[in-house]
């Protein structure tokens, strides 16, 4: 007994991942065993949208169920829930269907066969259409070249298909001695056809006449004419047999002019080829290690960082909307000095680690760890964006002491009575701007053009050997 079964379901959805209702099939979908797979047939129906729901019979869950790709890609099923039910159904969805609020399922909608692993076992579903099967679709496919079913069916679907027949080859020696030797032969008959008499009627002089019912009707309302009908006999080739070799002929001439047509073209496209690989090995051969770089990729590239870059500084700027330009008589305005803020201290949204001070290390200088305190809580975003990596100069009013922590090691901790003022000093960001930049000069003093890298060195030799 499979540990799994198969039912079509309709499914009212309220949004992308809450459904409102399940409406299942009262018959199961029938699983028949072969070797060691289970095999199911459905229909598919492109017009209605409606699903294959698998259910996991068994109590505990393996591993979600998944689709296996022709190309070894796995794409797991979504589950969905029965309202008022502990029942639970594994669909196929493709896309959400935003406008009409629906999950969309190739599974249901495409011809073909899809290998499903549930709970270790391998389930294939044949979904056919109305009109035809899987096993005739794979038929019409195999009278097709390869390239032309590559563009009806979609690499990347879990529906697949397979064509079981070879096609032959058109172009081998012995499809080619083939039709040599029938136009050869054709050519020996057309020497020497075969004819035969045929007997018409037509006018002939009185003493050559031999009489037909016409010619009697003639000589009885013109008896001085000097021409009757009479019977004649002339040779034609217009046989059963002629009939069949011109038919065959006239078919080969077809097939031939397409293939001309074909390879006629394929020249052209090998011939264009050709050209772009010579060109490419000459431009391998004479570049002297330099490659062609992209300047509106390399510009986009730039914008991006400089984006990101806005992005950091408009955090830093609603850290500085915090201060407002407060001051309080609790400690004094002191000198401000660049941090380098590290993780949470004890977990709390207020405190942190510093790294370094003045771009040294706080536990060079102070032999200990050391504490800032802020007077407001910092977001989880605002620490790993700006925390991770930047380096910031702080001033406004604050008092340093010395606390012992739970286990008696004294540490050094900065408080800020108010909200500081904020500037960035140092970021990655920013020195990959800076390098990004220079980089742009150069290139634009090159034309745009750059070395090549070890491995680009390493693969271009190698292509100039296989050439």
């Amino acid at each position: 007994m499979a540990p799994f079964e198969l039912r079509y379901l309709s499914v009212s959805w309220r949004d992308i991942q809450r459904v409102s209702k399940i409406e299942q099939s009262s018959d199961e979908i029938e699983l028949i065993q072969k070797d060691d797979a289970w095999y199911a047939e459905t229909i598919a129906f492109p017009a209605i949208h409606h699903y294959v729901g698998i259910r996991v019979l068994d109590k505990e869950i393996k591993n979600p169920p998944y689709i296996l790709s022709a190309q070894g890609k796995k794409t797991e099923l979504t589950p969905i829930t029965t309202p008022g039910k502990k029942e639970t159904w594994w669909i196929e969805s493709s896309a959400w269907d935003n406008r009409n609020k629906r999950h969309l399922s190739e599974l249901y909608r495409t011809v073909g066969r899809a290998r499903v692993i549930v709970q270790g076992q391998t389930l294939v579903i044949e979904n056919n259409s109305c009109n035809f099967s899987v096993a005739e679709l794979e038929h019409y496919l195999a009278d097709f070249k390869n390239s032309l079913w590559l563009l009806i069916l979609s690499a990347r679907s879990p529906i697949t298909t397979q064509t079981k027949k070879r096609l032959p080859k058109v172009l081998s020696e012995e499809a080619l001695a083939l039709l040599d030797g029938f136009l050869q032969i054709v050519q020996n008959i057309l020497k020497r056809p075969v004819t035969t008499l045929r007997e018409t009627q037509g006018p002939r002089p009185l003493l050559e006449v031999r009489p037909v019912n016409r010619t009697y009707r003639e000589y009885a309302t013109n008896p001085s004419a000097r021409h009757l009908t009479s019977r004649n006999r002339e040779e034609t080739a217009n046989t059963a047999e002629n009939r069949f070799i011109h038919y065959c002929s006239n078919r080969i001439h077809f097939f031939l002019s397409g293939l001309s047509r074909m390879s006629q073209s394929q020249a052209v496209s090998f011939l264009n080829k050709a050209q772009y690989e010579r060109a490419l090995l000459s431009d391998f051969a004479h570049k002297d290690n330099r490659k062609k770089v992209d300047k509106d990729v390399f510009c986009n590239e730039l914008k991006q960082m400089e984006e990101q870059l806005e992005s950091i500084e408009s955090e830093v700027d609603q850290l500085n909307l915090m201060n407002k330009g407060r001051v309080t008589d609790i400690d004094p305005v002191k000198e401000p000095f660049t941090l380098k803020i590290g993780k949470s201290y004890a977990d709390s949204e207020r405190c942190f680690f510093i790294d370094s001070v003045n771009g040294e290390s706080f536990w060079a200088i102070y032999g200990t760890y050391g504490v800032v305190v802020f007077p407001f809580v910092i977001s989880k975003h605002q620490r790993e964006m700006l925390f991770a990596a930047g380096s910031f100069r702080l001033s406004g009013q604050y008092k340093t002491e010395e606390e012992s922590n739970r286990s008696g090691r004294v540490y050094k901790k900065i408080s800020f009575s108010v909200a500081p003022k904020w500037s960035l000093v140092s970021h990655p960001i920013i020195s990959a701007i800076k390098r990004q930049y220079a980089k742009k000069a150069e290139l634009e003093a090159n034309n745009w053009s750059a070395s090549l890298t070890h491995e680009e060195r390493r693969d271009k030799e190698i292509a100039l050997r296989v050439s």
